[in-house]
């Protein structure tokens, strides 16, 4: 057998490893599954199914690899990543603000982790964006 598509084969085999980690945590842990368990089970089984069949077919591979090379699936794929990075960006930027006044004014200790967690997360954003900055204007 030929793997075609290397990536699908990977992300089929990530899935594959998360559906058997939940069967072997299941199975040290003896306990019982409740219905998310499995249902994220079976969507993961499923999933890796579907890529490593994808990744070994000849015909699914090659529409794949063109529907990935297509200019129109990229605009929109650059356009989708755009726009969470700007909601979660401002998003942190919010929560960031209201943890640190919610502090400020109860002087609760315990705020001080999602503080810390939405002030590093709006930092990383901001970091991500300038270095991506750099990059694209030295590269274009």
């Amino acid at each position: 057998m030929r793997i075609y598509h290397k990536r699908n084969f990977a992300e089929g085999l990530f899935f594959g490893v998360l559906f058997l980690s939940l069967i072997i945590i299941t199975v040290i842990g003896h306990k019982e599954l409740s219905f998310s368990e499995i249902a994220l089970g079976s969507l993961s089984l499923l999933i890796s199914i579907s890529f490593i069949m994808r990744s070994l077919s000849k015909k699914s591979s090659a529409k794949d690899l063109r529907d990935e090379k297509d200019e129109r699936n990229r605009l929109i794929e650059y356009k989708v990543a755009m726009i969470f990075e700007k909601i979660v960006w401002n998003t942190s930027l919010i929560l960031t603000i209201i943890f640190a006044v919610l502090f400020a004014v109860t002087k609760y200790s315990w705020l001080i982790w999602p503080l810390l967690g939405s002030a590093i997360l709006f930092n990383v954003g901001f970091v991500i964006l300038l270095l991506g900055s750099i990059y694209f204007e030295r590269n274009s």
